[in-house]
């Protein structure tokens, strides 16, 4: 490889590179600075326990364990502001292999939103965090590699953000794509 060629990449790797685009958005322009959304979302993906069937997995975590969760009081106290099951059941993990997409080897994606990293830490360490640890043996594959996560913050695109959680709307209503909040 030259070294102009690996100067190139160097430099790429260091800072953005523009390219030539007509942007239809003013807002999604170059100049028009990124809008991250103040909470911080974790997400954490899993898989089921293989011996259990995935009714008992989607129900057992749908009921029992959000029950724990949501009735824990470092829970409350964290002021965790949202927490979402998502449940990739086997009918949709085929539809994304009908797209031609690699499906995630996860079940399940779990994600809570929190403002101050320090209330994830806490919520963690805690003793109710410790109870629900234990309750997820009852359905989660706890093996290496069952469980993955990550952090960060939204940037919403399109739509409205949620009031009480996120700072400012989308950069485009749902309206200008022709698209509504009902599924």
């Amino acid at each position: 490889m030259s070294d102009q060629k690996q100067e190139q990449q160097r430099q790429r790797a260091q800072k953005h590179e523009r390219i030539d685009h007509t942007f239809t958005y003013p807002r999604f322009d170059y100049d028009t600075p990124i809008k991250y959304q103040p909470c911080i979302k974790i997400s954490l993906f899993f898989r089921k326990r293989p011996d259990v069937s995935y009714e008992h997995f989607y129900k057992h975590w749908a009921t029992v364990h959000a029950d724990l969760t949501a009735a824990s009081n470092e829970f409350r106290a964290r002021n965790i502001l949202r927490y979402t099951q998502h449940h990739n059941t086997p009918e949709m993990r085929a539809r994304i292999h009908e797209l031609g997409v690699e499906v995630m080897d996860y079940d399940a994606c779990t994600t809570m939103w929190v403002r101050e990293w320090d209330d994830m830490v806490q919520f963690h360490k805690s003793e109710d965090f410790k109870r629900m640890a234990e309750d997820c043996g009852h359905f989660l594959d706890l093996s290496p590699g069952g469980l993955r996560a990550m952090a960060g913050h939204d940037v919403i695109v399109v739509g409205a953000g949620i009031p009480g959680v996120d700072d400012e709307a989308g950069g485009l209503p749902s309206s200008e794509t022709g698209q509504g909040w009902k599924c």
